[in-house]
């Protein structure tokens, strides 16, 4: 019989009373984490990977292995989006007071920032701490002073490159490898009495390319159909079923923003997605028009209709990878063309 309880969790970052339900894999990075905060002098590290790589829900997860108090404070959500709305979460994060000027520059603010008494033990998690750097530059720029002045160990999760010169060390989230991830959805489908077979794996793998997000919603979609038709086995037919599910409701998918996309716009797109492409000079060079236009309809597909992103470091890059390796496996599909 079926299980009510759905196997996969796709509601965001998996939280920490679900973890040893839903949080799979990340062994080796665990113990890192667990053994780099386990001295008495406050570490600096950095947990870094690529979005929707599974970040936040690792931290929350082997939360209670970690030093306490915790102060969880999520960079990518600071409203109102200042200077002075940052400090009051960081203050409160603290239990400390808020700065009462938080509009001088960041560095002056981190220095007079009150902080707990030195010798207390703590951790301080700023999630997506590359974030700040969108919000106000030298908000980043300038934490070391925060960081030196700080008794807690610190934990900022985000981009490696971004986060690198605030860290004394980094550990890695890597895409799951093609066994790994082949032993999560077994694991998944058997808690809720479904079989599957290689097949399916491979589609899985290869549209996901073993990011933990992108498994749990092709799973997901999966676990539905299944319920939907009463089957208790999952090939191939039924993988692509799901694919064809997630692709189509994703925001940016054929029946969100892509589905707005002609012309230029839509090829410059499909470009991306092909070619893996995110230099203007490049696209324009494989599509035989001006880098000058590029430039401008890039701006177009990051402003107007949300499927492509600039990075901090002016690298443009598909929004959704799912949507991304679709179109490259997909382009002839009726659901991608029409």
């Amino acid at each position: 019989m079926f299980h009510t309880q759905g196997p996969f969790y796709t509601a965001g970052p998996i939280p920490p009373t679900m973890a040893g339900t839903y949080l799979y894999g990340f062994e080796e990075e665990r113990r890192l984490l667990v053994q780099g905060f386990s001295g008495r002098r406050p570490a600096r590290l950095a947990l870094t990977g690529a979005p929707e790589s599974g970040l936040t829900s690792l931290v929350l997860g082997i939360g209670p292995s970690l030093p306490s108090p915790r102060a969880h404070l999520d960079c990518s959500r600071v409203w109102p989006a200042s200077r002075a709305g940052f400090f009051r979460l960081l203050a409160t994060a603290l239990g400390v007071d808020a700065p009462t000027a938080p509009d001088r520059p960041p560095g002056a603010v981190y220095a007079d920032l009150a902080l707990p008494a030195k010798g207390q033990r703590g951790l301080l998690v700023l999630d997506n701490a590359h974030a700040l750097a969108s919000l106000d530059p030298s908000l980043l720029a300038d934490i070391y002073v925060l960081l030196d002045r700080l008794p807690y160990h610190v934990l900022l999760t985000g981009d490696a490159t971004t986060l690198a010169p605030f860290a004394d060390a980094q550990v890695a989230l890597r895409p799951f490898s093609e066994a790994t991830a082949a032993d999560f959805l077994r694991r998944r489908f058997q808690a809720a009495g479904l079989a599957v077979g290689e097949e399916a794996l491979d589609i899985f793998y290869e549209f996901s390319r073993g990011g933990p997000a992108d498994l749990q919603r092709l799973g997901e979609a999966a676990w539905l159909g299944a319920l939907a038709t009463g089957a208790r086995h999952l090939g191939a037919t039924e993988a692509e079923a799901a694919l064809a599910e997630v692709v189509e409701h994703l925001p940016n998918g054929p029946m969100g923003a892509w589905a707005s996309l002609r012309g230029l716009m839509r090829d410059i797109f499909v470009a991306m997605c092909l070619y893996d492409e995110s230099s203007p000079t490049v696209i324009a060079q494989r599509l035989g028009l001006e880098p000058k236009n590029v430039v401008v309809l890039l701006g177009r597909l990051v402003e107007a209709h949300r499927v492509v992103e600039r990075t901090d470091r002016g690298v443009y890059r598909v929004r959704d990878p799912l949507l991304k390796h679709y179109v490259r496996k997909s382009w002839s599909s009726p659901i991608l063309r029409s």
